[in-house]
């Protein structure tokens, strides 16, 4: 009777060893997550966007948005999208601006050189001279009013 009294042990060993181990694997998987989530918020963070005429729009890093800025020089679609924001759509020759990598630290930039377009995050709330309301009867609910400097 010995042999199966360790038989019943080993199992409960081994079934112990990979509780301990799922356990191990949810703990790393939902401490990941926590990383991931506290990495990708910015609050506070602003999309600070200059276009070539020295118009400043400011856009908060937090909340999706989408603004599209038209110069004599051309037209750039700038996204901003779970805390990173990118050049979606531009008409300059290269396209440089628009195969540039999502940004999502204060300090980072991305640059249409073309267009005279700066994108950069500002790591918080900056002085504002005025509000510009963009008022579109056609304009999702959703759209942001623009702060120029």
């Amino acid at each position: 009777m010995t042999g199966s009294g360790s038989k019943v042990k080993g199992r409960r060993q081994g079934l112990t060893s990979i509780l301990l181990i799922a356990a191990l694997l949810l703990g790393g998987l939902l401490g990941w997550a926590g990383i991931q989530a506290y990495a990708n918020a910015h609050p506070g963070h602003l999309v600070i966007i200059t276009d070539s005429e020295g118009m400043t729009y400011e856009l908060p890093l937090d909340r999706d948005a989408q603004q599209v800025i038209t110069t004599p020089l051309g037209t750039n679609t700038v996204v901003v999208e779970g805390g990173r924001v990118h050049i979606e759509e531009a008409d300059c020759p290269g396209q440089d601006c628009v195969e540039h990598d999502s940004i999502s630290n204060a300090g980072e930039t991305i640059i249409c050189l073309p267009n005279q377009l700066v994108v950069t995050i500002s790591a918080g709330d900056s002085s504002v001279d005025g509000v510009l309301n963009t008022d579109d009867s056609n304009a999702p609910a959703s759209d942001f009013d623009t702060i120029a400097r």
